[in-house]
């Protein structure tokens, strides 16, 4: 699966040549064995949409965690859950993946296989310090717009959001607990949206994935994050312009103290203050109807928020309701599967009680045509003898002519013929 392109505005962002390929597998070795190609640069797994990869599991969070893939490394990013995501048996925040690592989230084990293009040069030259694929290269230092708050960052991912352990924490009705993420990608950095209900914006432009430059600012709800932003302007010096103006030498403001003073014998500095203060009151009222124009679209931005807010949570019951008929039907499906497998196993059972007993069944009908045969010569016998019975009993002596007598012999004594 491509990455989708960003709108006008965001920097693009697609996985390079040289960049890690990683393969995942759940439940290896089971019937219900599934394996996954990750081709995005983040791969959001969780217990329901919009997460990428989808885990049938009470334990599981609707987004867990994620994996990032910046390009050079991999790397596993838990999203504050109760649960924890462990990497081989170790509980983690944020770590980075190895060839043969095993992620447990729930009672689930995925096995990781990462593979280096090798097209790529794996020689980090000599002398040079490794570094912490889970930092930055540079801090950088986001600020939220017309306030004081500033957040450096120095993890390559961090949460951005209303919870309460995330990284840059914004409280707020509208922000998801879980909003948005900031990470490394390419050594610069970039935002991925987790699937909120009011989405990312950077630049004025509904992104779900974007890198982001210098001075770029990014929507997270009604609120708003400058990455990077410039120094401090200066403090507004229209209040000093006012008092200096207001406390100038009254000669020269041509009052009745003392002589007027004509307009090319008026301080010129005193000129420059008046257009200074006509140029920032002007600037005033522009940035104060921008803001006004800014809040009646965020008012109705947040209108729009309370409602998708709400068809969320309605969402999210039906998806609860759904995930439970899943992982019963997952459950029914092992036991089913189980039941399969007895029932194969019983009719290679049956199949070897057939075959013994059609050799026993070949064993009786040898027997029976046996048993037929010696009855029928002995059947032929006793017909032979009863024939030589009566010869005997009807022969006469050839000397005398007398009929001869068989003693102690009867009738009964003769073989019954066939």
């Amino acid at each position: 699966m491509t990455t989708a392109t960003p709108p006008l505005g965001a920097a693009a962002i697609e996985l390079p040549a040289t960049a890690p390929q990683v393969r995942i597998t759940a439940g290896a070795g089971s019937p219900g064995q599934k394996t996954w190609n990750l081709r995005r640069p983040v791969t959001l797994l969780g217990s329901r949409r919009p997460a990428q990869i989808i885990l049938h599991d009470r334990n599981v969070s609707k987004a867990h965690c994620v994996i990032v893939n910046t390009g050079s490394d991999v790397l596993l990013k838990d999203l504050h859950t109760a649960g924890g995501t462990f990497r081989n048996n170790a509980q983690v925040d944020l770590a980075a993946l190895q060839d043969g690592d095993v992620i447990r989230i729930g009672t689930m084990n995925i096995q990781v296989a990462i593979q280096t293009p090798p097209n790529q040069n794996e020689d980090s030259g000599c002398g040079m310090a490794c570094a912490d694929p889970t930092k930055l290269a540079s801090p950088m230092l986001l600020r939220l717009e017309h306030t004081d708050r500033e957040w450096t960052i120095s993890d390559a991912v961090v949460l951005v959001g209303k919870h309460i352990d995330a990284a840059v924490s914004l409280d707020h009705p509208v922000v998801a607990r879980r909003h948005a993420l900031l990470f490394k990608f390419n050594n610069g950095p970039a935002v991925f949206d987790v699937g909120s209900p009011g989405g990312v914006v950077v630049n004025g432009s509904l992104c779900t994935i974007a890198a982001l430059r210098g001075g770029e600012r990014v929507g997270i709800g009604p609120c708003t994050l400058v990455v990077n932003p410039p120094p401090r302007a200066p403090a507004d010096t229209t209040a000093d312009q006012i008092e200096e103006v207001c406390t100038a030498d009254p000669a020269s403001t041509g009052s009745n103290n003392g002589p007027a003073t004509s307009d090319t014998d008026r301080p010129q500095s005193s000129t420059g203050h008046l257009e200074g203060l006509e140029v920032d009151i002007t600037d005033s009222w522009d940035r104060i109807n921008r803001w006004g124009d800014m809040g009646q679209r965020d008012k109705a931005m947040i209108d729009a928020e309370k409602d998708l807010t709400s068809l969320g949570a309605e969402l999210d019951a039906r998806d609860a309701s759904l995930r439970g008929i899943l992982h019963d039907l997952t459950r029914y499906q092992q036991q089913i599967g189980d039941r399969e497998r007895e029932l194969g196993t019983l009719r290679d059972q049956i199949e070897g009680e057939r075959g013994k007993l059609a050799a026993v069944e070949a064993e009786c009908v040898r027997r029976e045509a046996e048993i037929a045969r010696r009855t029928a010569e002995l059947k032929r016998r006793e017909h032979v003898l009863a024939q030589r019975w009566t010869r005997l009993l009807n022969a006469n002596c050839p000397h005398c002519g007398q009929p001869v007598r068989v003693e102690n012999a009867t009738a009964a004594d003769a073989p019954m013929p066939p």
